[in-house]
């Protein structure tokens, strides 16, 4: 493969269009990218290690519009 950048050639890893094609100023969920991140579950909405979901008994008896309810409150109550 014939290695470049011009018409007809192949980017290399170190190609500077590659390497800052993302901009170290760009956040994900407020991580800079300038520098290896974490996501925590909290980051992505999942439940943590510790943590365990509703008993699935009392799903079954709420309505849908109660199950809603209830995760709004929780969604306001963290913030």
């Amino acid at each position: 493969k014939n290695f470049g950048n011009a018409a007809g050639t192949v980017m290399e890893g170190n190609d500077s269009r590659v390497v800052n094609a993302v901009p170290k100023t760009r956040t994900i969920n407020g991580h800079a990218l300038s520098q290896n991140i974490e996501l925590t579950a909290e980051d992505v909405g999942a439940l943590g290690a510790g943590e365990t979901a509703a008993n699935a008994a009392t799903l079954e008896n709420s309505t849908k519009a109660q199950i809603i309810s209830e995760a709004r409150s929780g969604l306001a109550a963290s913030g």
